[in-house]
């Protein structure tokens, strides 16, 4: 089964995270019963779904994975008309922390390493999703474009997007100590890329540190990356492409936008440090 979901989703575009997540979920269940989701019965199915959503420490996001996995394997093994109660997932509306500029500023100077000053000030910087940011290679930082080649996205939609002009000095002096091979931020040998545990163990250390009262995740660093650029004036057309989001719609769930004038694309991390002190 493992091959077969592997192909059908490479060929039909899936990312390899969402491939990831989909197989996490179905070798859970396989687990639990001694055997794959497509020799179960309906009523175990629907009882295995109700613990699931039953129980407290599963989140959102785990529940979503184990429904649309099994949506997935059904669709494509031609067992549609299985009478199993996929719900239909509507997540409750949540609205996000935002770090203001000065949280932002302050953050982005408690690192000890200037690995995770780096880091953390370009997740910022450009937008980027935990993922991204770790999957980013040296290859992938144009220093004379100034631009960021995002690579292995959600949806699959690769995308380039501008490098702050104010990121250029922090990354050539980061290139430069840590001397990275093919991983921009490399993990336990150069082989290997830096885990995204390890990113937001280190981000939660530094919002404590920084002693900001707020729910801080990297996700966080986007939001506030999206939530500025609209207050700075960039039009959320261009921001749908600088974040890579599938729809408009998804740009405007989050974002609570005003009337804005169309701007070219930048990044608030030049604007925030625009005005010297």
């Amino acid at each position: 089964m493992y091959n077969e979901v592997y192909r059908n989703m490479s060929l039909s575009g899936k990312s390899k995270s969402t491939f990831d997540n989909y197989i996490k979920s179905i070798a859970k269940i396989a687990l639990h019963f001694n055997k794959t989701p497509l020799e179960l019965s309906d009523d175990e199915i629907n009882d295995y779904l109700l613990q699931l959503k039953e129980k407290k420490q599963t989140s959102y996001t785990a529940f979503k994975h184990y429904v649309y996995a099994l949506r997935y394997i059904f669709k494509y093994s031609g067992r549609e008309e299985k009478n199993i109660k996929l719900p239909v997932l509507r997540k409750k509306k949540v609205i996000p922390d935002i770090l203001s500029v000065e949280e932002c500023k302050i953050l982005f100077k408690i690192p000890d390493l200037l690995k995770y000053r780096v880091m953390f000030a370009l997740i910022y910087s450009a937008g980027l999703r935990i993922r991204e940011v770790a999957q980013l290679k040296v290859a992938d930082i144009d220093l004379q474009r100034m631009t960021i080649y995002v690579r292995d996205t959600k949806y699959a939609k690769n995308r380039v997007v501008p490098l702050a002009e104010n990121m250029k000095v922090g990354i050539k002096k980061y290139l430069e100590t840590e001397n990275p091979n093919i991983w921009l931020f490399q993990g336990y040998g150069s082989q290997k890329h830096i885990a995204t545990t390890s990113i937001g163990r280190m981000l939660k250390q530094t919002v404590k540190a920084a002693k900001i009262n707020k729910k801080v995740t990297t996700h966080t660093l986007r939001h506030t990356y999206a939530t500025h650029c609209v207050e700075m004036g960039m039009d959320p057309f261009t921001l749908k492409e600088l974040l890579g989001h599938e729809s408009l719609q998804t740009t405007l769930e989050y974002i609570n936008l005003t009337t804005v004038k169309k701007s070219n694309s930048f990044s608030p991390f030049d604007k925030i440090y625009e005005a010297k002190n």
